[in-house]
């Protein structure tokens, strides 16, 4: 997962990973892998969160290479667009066989007071577990409906999460849950746990492949 970075650094660590030989992974693989299947030393998972229209971008990157990824849709921006992804836009993207699109939520609430952790816990007015839920169920609905196919994974908004929001996301038909905690992910851990790291710009690629060994996050911009 990706945060303030140049398409010229987004290109290099694309490029690093061919050269390295690493095989990219859809969702449905991530899960297999964490379930048992069989997979090559060399596996990751490229994700980039929001829906930004900029992500489009790095799709002639990941052609060039042949390389999966997965785009996580904030379901309630698709109808005003801008910054944001455009059904039309959306649509597009859902055409392309090496793209997963799945529910990152209807708006993404992401201000310190009024996260889906502070609806849960009670500490925002007007908004609890009723809002919560629609909030992981309506995201799941729309997107299904405007794909035709079943979204079974989500990601937090910030990552942010807890047992109660895990469990809502169960009811609502997720097998598998997107967190943004460091560390690598292996063979027989919960797919309602999956770690992600943050790759900030910055980072130069020996920095880069130090994350790929370890799942740890760095902050090159600070």
């Amino acid at each position: 997962k990706s945060t303030s970075i140049t398409l010229a650094e987004f290109e290099a660590q694309m490029n690093s990973l061919h050269e390295q030989g690493y095989r990219t992974l859809s969702m449905d693989e991530v899960v297999g892998y964490l379930q048992g299947g069989l997979y090559p030393p060399k596996i990751v998972a490229i994700h980039f969160d929001d829906g930004w229209q900029s992500a489009l971008d790095a799709l002639p990157v990941l052609k060039r290479f042949g390389f999966k990824a997965s785009f996580w849709i904030i379901a309630g921006t698709a109808d005003t667009g801008w910054p944001h992804m455009d059904w039309n836009m959306i649509h597009e993207l859902a055409k392309n066989p090496n793209i997963d699109i799945y529910p990152h939520t209807m708006t993404h609430p992401w201000k310190n007071g009024d996260t889906l952790l502070d609806w849960v816990g009670d500490r925002t007015e007007s908004k609890g577990i009723k809002q919560a839920s629609w909030e992981l169920t309506e995201s799941k609905r729309l997107l299904e409906e405007k794909l035709g196919r079943q979204m079974l994974y989500l990601a937090w908004p910030r990552g942010l999460y807890n047992d109660i929001l895990i469990k809502l996301a169960q009811k609502a038909g997720y097998r598998a849950l997107l967190t943004i905690d460091d560390g690598l992910n292996h063979m027989g851990e919960n797919p309602l746990l999956i770690h992600r790291t943050m790759i900030s710009g910055g980072c130069d690629i020996s920095v880069f492949r130090q994350i790929l060994a370890d799942g740890r996050h760095r902050d090159c911009l600070n």
